[in-house]
């Protein structure tokens, strides 16, 4: 990505529309799987959840242990061991995020996944570690079962997680700090007007503006 002239186009990022569509269709199928005794559809949906919730990498997701994981104390959070650049940072995780990761490693503990510390949080149904190229075609599938553009790639749920958390926020260096940047030249992207937000500005302009007078 370079800074300065790189621009975040429509089609990098979801609308808080298609992330809630993507969202429940893969929570649906995970409660589905999950009453049938089936074990794919959860694996998608904590996928999922931690890539919409943190904006990590996918060589990131995939190199995720149990360990990396603090649930305890007023400040939940992961480590990313060895981000861009071989340098480790702490993601801080919202609360729904850490109650389904615990749910997750509970799981994972109930139908027999190694579950230490030092274990990968996502492995196959073989028992090996997640690869960049599997969590693609994971989210693919869950996207195509959601019903949203095929151009969308696991990186979306990074630049809609930074796009979102910057409305939210205003905060250019917390989202800097969240995904792992090296400069905040490189995050200023984020700062782009989503559609929804001119849609939200240009509504009702004039009326807002005499019912004050």
């Amino acid at each position: 990505m370079k800074s300065g002239n790189w621009q975040l186009s429509r089609d990098k990022y979801m609308s808080l529309d298609e992330v809630k569509r993507l969202r429940r269709s893969a929570e649906d199928r995970a409660l589905a799987d999950l009453a049938k005794g089936r074990t794919s559809g959860v694996r998608s949906w904590a996928v999922i959840d931690l890539a919409l919730s943190t904006g990590l990498r996918v060589s990131e997701i995939s190199d995720v242990r149990v360990g990396d994981l603090t649930f305890s104390g007023s400040e939940p959070h992961l480590i990313v061991r060895d981000g861009k650049g071989g340098k480790p940072r702490t993601v801080m995780l919202p609360e729904e995020l850490k109650r389904h990761l615990r749910d997750f490693i509970s799981w994972k503990r109930r139908i027999g996944e190694p579950e230490l510390a030092e274990d990968y949080l996502f492995v196959t149904e073989r028992g090996t570690k997640f690869t960049t190229r599997a969590l693609q075609l994971l989210f693919k599938r869950a996207v195509k079962k959601a019903g949203l553009p095929s151009h969308f790639s696991i990186h979306a749920c990074r630049h809609s997680y930074g796009t979102y958390l910057y409305q939210k926020t205003k905060d250019l260096r917390l989202v800097q700090d969240q995904l792992g940047h090296s400069s905040p030249a490189v995050t200023q992207v984020y700062s782009h007007i989503t559609p929804e937000d001119r849609v939200k500005s240009v509504n009702g302009l004039w009326i807002d503006q005499v019912s004050k007078e």
